[in-house]
């Protein structure tokens, strides 16, 4: 049986990580056996027993999420063009 349910398609937010490649092929093979469920959806399921850790939740009474929060990346100014 599972560890984990078959995705429920709730909207998420995009992550980018690097991981090593045995792992990115375990996890892809995880996420086909739990009826071709999205990667993300297995992570994040994966992660739901840390983010339930007594010290992890006694801490984040301490600490919002909202300082959490991403924020919308700032284009980069362009360099003023001079004239030669």
């Amino acid at each position: 049986m599972p560890k984990i349910q078959p995705q429920d398609r709730t909207p998420n937010a995009n992550l980018t990580i690097s991981i090593r490649t045995d792992v990115h092929t375990k996890l892809r093979a995880y996420a086909k056996f739990l009826s071709d469920s999205d990667v993300s959806y297995v992570v994040a399921e994966a992660l739901k027993p840390l983010f339930a850790d007594k010290e992890f939740t006694d801490w984040l009474k301490a600490h919002p999420l909202d300082t959490f929060e991403l924020k919308p990346a700032l284009k980069p100014k362009k360099a003023k063009a001079t004239a030669a």
